[in-house]
């Protein structure tokens, strides 16, 4: 945070800071180049910058960052270079920042309990309410609580007020509790089914949602194959995702089961090792190369 603030000090005209910026660099290159500006050797540094005694420059960054009459949204502009796009900035409200930090969280796994805990402080009638709701079922779908995840997720209202990204992580949820897996063998078809349909719709909502189209193909495509509805309009959609973002493992995964779902063989192995290619040794990599190789799918 503190060094976030000096950025926006530095170069915010307001301070008049971006003008003493390239002194202050080289100040701080001459001393020790460890973070902050508290340190003997940054003083010289750190009060060419803020103007003050180096021990009152972090007090003085933080006063004009959290100035009331500081704007609630703002641009900071830099000298255009052909490559680095203004940096937009804006205050959240904690609501909004429990919120993203919970995603933050569940998106590094093993993180399900904290992230648990920090969604569930998003209050009723926030406008992340729906966000939030969604984030702890899924938090708790993280940390193995299967019975408790399940009775979060089937429940139909959770699918209220959602924008496409949350939408597609709720039926990333779902496709989940759906699929074989630990836990989950003695699934009645009937509610596996629902929760099939459920997912499937929710992804075919967003298929076309910029913000999150090539997560939502993968997941189509899982939920359309476990209800046996492979064909030529399923690998077309596989494809294009495959082609905007062909690094994917998860997309080229996609490709080879659209593949083996209709009895391409060798094609679905070219697929396969291109996941594996693009997967960091560890045990999703070594599913894909035991499917590669006939053994169980990944």
């Amino acid at each position: 945070a503190q060094a976030w603030a000096t950025m926006f000090y530095a170069l915010s005209p307001r301070t008049g800071a971006p003008q003493r910026l390239a002194a202050y660099l080289q100040a701080l290159h001459a001393g020790d180049p460890a973070p902050g500006l508290q340190t003997e050797a940054t003083a010289p540094a750190a009060e060419t910058l803020v103007g003050v005694p180096a021990a009152r420059a972090n007090d003085a960054i933080a006063q004009f960052v959290l100035a009331r009459t500081a704007p609630a949204d703002f641009v900071i502009r830099l000298p255009p270079d052909g490559k680095t796009p203004a940096i937009a900035v804006r205050r959240i409200a904690a609501d909004e920042y429990d919120t993203r930090l919970g995603e933050l969280l569940l998106r590094l796994g093993n993180r399900g309990t904290l992230a648990r805990t920090v969604f569930r402080s998003v209050p009723e009638g926030s406008p992340f309410t729906a966000r939030a709701r969604v984030g702890a079922a899924l938090a708790v779908l993280q940390s193995g609580d299967l019975l408790f995840a399940a009775a979060l997720l089937d429940d139909p209202a959770i699918e209220q007020g959602l924008d496409a990204a949350t939408g597609v992580q709720l039926a990333r949820g779902l496709l989940r509790l759906s699929l074989p897996g630990p836990g989950l063998e003695s699934l009645p078809d009937a509610l596996r089914l629902e929760r099939l349909a459920r997912a499937r719709a929710l992804f075919a909502a967003t298929l076309d949602a910029p913000c999150c189209w090539l997560e939502a193909t993968h997941g189509h495509v899982l939920a359309m194959l476990a209800l046996q509805r492979a064909g030529p309009e399923l690998l077309a959609q596989a494809r294009r995702a495959y082609t905007a973002a062909p690094s994917n493992p998860e997309l080229a995964a996609a490709m080879a089961l659209v593949h083996e779902a209709e009895g391409r063989t060798t094609q679905a192995r070219a697929f396969w090792a291109a996941a594996a290619r693009n997967l960091p040794p560890g045990p999703a990599r070594s599913r894909v190369l035991q499917r590669m190789a006939g053994g169980s799918p990944p």
